[in-house]
């Protein structure tokens, strides 16, 4: 089985509005710090988490995702979508996701 931790083991947090105002250096952050903390051999999953699990983080896993794994946004998208079928970012996080895609293969 899998024993599920009692709380975070790193508490990092990364706070940043789902709105068109949030602030861009705070997302690419997260997003390097997912892409950092994957790296790293770990005895339990990373989990991602936001408010209500439809924008900000399924954003964040898109971008980490398709630049780990040199795809599009479309095609990490869809994979996000797979295991969180309502996952829906508003315009702006989709369009910073797919700035820091850019800026990052």
């Amino acid at each position: 089985g899998y024993n599920r931790p009692v709380v975070s083991d790193t508490a990092d947090r990364f706070v940043f509005q789902d709105s068109p105002e949030h602030d861009y250096q705070t997302f690419a952050d997260a997003v390097d710090h997912l892409l950092q903390v994957l790296k790293t051999p770990r005895q339990c999953p990373v989990v991602v988490h936001c408010q209500a699990g439809v924008s900000r983080s399924p954003a964040v896993c898109t971008a980490a995702l398709a630049v780990r794994e040199e795809s599009s946004y479309e095609t990490a998208f869809e994979k996000v979508k797979t295991v969180r079928p309502k996952a829906d970012p508003i315009a702006a996080l989709e369009s910073s996701a797919r700035k820091y895609i850019a800026n990052n293969q």
